[in-house]
C-alpha cells in the first residue's frame, strides 16, 4: 500500500531475539492489572458487602490496574518511538517499568485533553436532553435525535483526528502534543493521502481486534491470550504511525 510497507509492519518485531519474552511479560502484566480490579468488585458482589474497606479496596484495585495498564501501554509508546529514527530498533527492555508507567500515564492525560471538547459538548447535551424530555413534544424528541447522530458524527470526526495528535506525542512524549492543533494540522497538510490510508489501516485493525475479541471470549483459554494480540496489534498500528511520520520527513526534506 502507498508509502506503507506491511510487511515490515507484521515482522519488525523478530529483530530482538527476546520479542516474544517481552511480549509474554507484557500479556502477564495486562492479565495482572484485570484481575487486581476484578478481584475486589467480585468479592463485595457476593459477599454484598459494601462498607468504606470494600470500597477503598475497589479503588486500590482500580489504581494499581491503571498503573500496569499505563506500563504496557508505555512500552507499546517507546517501541514506536525508537523505531522513528532505527528501523531495526529492539523492543524496550521490561526493566524500564515506570519509564513506560509515566509514559503511559502522560498518554492517557494528553488523550484525555484532546476529547475534553467532544466530552463537554456531550454533558450539554445530556442536561439539555433532560430539560426538553420532560415538555413531551413529538417534534422536540426528533430533533434530540437528530443531534444525537451528529455528536456520534462529532466524536467519529474527533477519532479521525486524533492518530495525528498522538504521532506528535510519539515523537516528543509531551501532553501539549495532543492539544496543539497547529501542529498536528502541520503533519498531516502536505501527506493528507498517506494520512487518511493511515486511519483506514488503523480502523482495519481495529476491527480485526473486535472480532477476534468477540471469538476469543467465547474460550477461558483465549481471555489470557487476547491481551497478547492487543499489545501486538497496538505495536502493528503505532509502527504505522511511525511510518506516517517519517513519510512526513521527507515531505519536509524535499522541499
Amino acid at each position: 500500500m502507498r508509502d506503507y510497507i506491511l510487511e515490515e509492519t507484521f515482522s519488525f518485531c523478530k529483530n530482538d531475539n527476546n520479542w516474544l519474552k517481552k511480549l509474554i511479560i507484557g500479556t502477564g502484566i495486562s492479565l495482572l492489572a484485570l484481575i487486581i480490579m476484578l478481584t475486589p468488585i467480585i468479592l463485595a458482589f457476593a459477599s454484598k458487602t459494601f462498607n468504606f474497606s470494600i470500597v477503598l479496596q475497589i479503588i486500590l484495585g482500580i489504581f494499581l490496574a491503571f498503573i500496569l495498564a499505563c506500563a504496557v501501554n508505555g512500552f507499546c509508546i517507546k517501541a514506536a518511538h525508537e523505531r522513528i529514527h532505527d528501523r531495526n530498533a529492539k523492543l524496550p527492555e521490561w526493566n524500564e517499568f515506570w519509564t513506560f508507567v509515566f509514559i503511559g500515564f502522560k498518554c492517557f492525560v494528553g488523550s484525555t485533553l484532546f476529547y475534553i471538547p467532544y466530552l463537554a459538548i456531550g454533558f450539554v447535551i445530556v442536561i439539555f436532553d433532560g430539560i426538553l424530555q420532560s415538555n413531551g413534544s413529538s417534534t422536540i424528541k426528533d430533533n434530540l435525535i437528530f443531534i444525537n447522530y451528529l455528536y456520534q458524527a462529532l466524536y467519529f470526526l474527533f477519532l479521525l483526528f486524533y492518530f495525528a495528535f498522538n504521532a506528535n506525542f510519539i515523537i516528543d512524549y509531551k501532553i501539549s502534543s495532543y492539544i496543539n492543533a497547529v501542529k498536528a494540522y502541520k503533519r498531516i497538510k502536505d501527506c493528507v493521502l498517506s494520512y487518511v490510508i493511515l486511519v483506514i489501516l488503523i480502523f482495519a485493525f481495529g476491527c480485526i481486534l473486535n472480532i477476534i475479541s468477540l471469538v476469543l471470549f467465547l474460550t477461558i483459554i483465549g481471555i489470557f491470550v487476547l491481551p497478547f494480540i492487543w499489545i501486538f496489534l497496538n505495536l502493528i498500528t503505532l509502527d504505522l504511525t511511525v511510518q506516517f511520520l517519517n513519510i512526513t520527513e521527507k515531505k519536509q526534506i524535499e522541499k
